[in-house]
């Protein structure tokens, strides 16, 4: 699933471990993003999760913002569960609203 979110996004997968995926969207320019797909039982979640983060900024919640939470208590708004037939999507439209 991840290989295919990347290529219809456009990049490719950068990283990868056995519980997760890691793409990296506008490499090398100042948009730069991460695109991470967890599997379920990472971060002790029960499904599988994304988010998406910038370097040194943190992860972006559905409307594209930073939360203004403490660090640790904004995954209920930045860790989307993972649904198969939207998942691309969901993905562009965080991406869109941030840049």
């Amino acid at each position: 699933m991840a290989g295919e979110v990347a290529h219809k996004i456009g990049e490719k997968i950068t990283k990868s471990t056995e519980k997760s995926f890691i793409i990296t969207v506008n490499k090398d320019t100042k948009k730069e993003l991460t695109v991470r797909l967890m599997n379920a039982g990472s971060g002790n979640r029960p499904v599988a999760y994304f988010r998406v983060t910038k370097s040194g900024k943190g992860a972006y919640d559905a409307t594209g913002r930073l939360p203004t939470f403490l660090r640790g208590q904004s995954q209920k708004v930045t860790h989307f569960n993972i649904d198969p037939n939207t998942l691309l999507d969901d993905i562009k439209k965080i991406i869109d609203l941030i840049n």
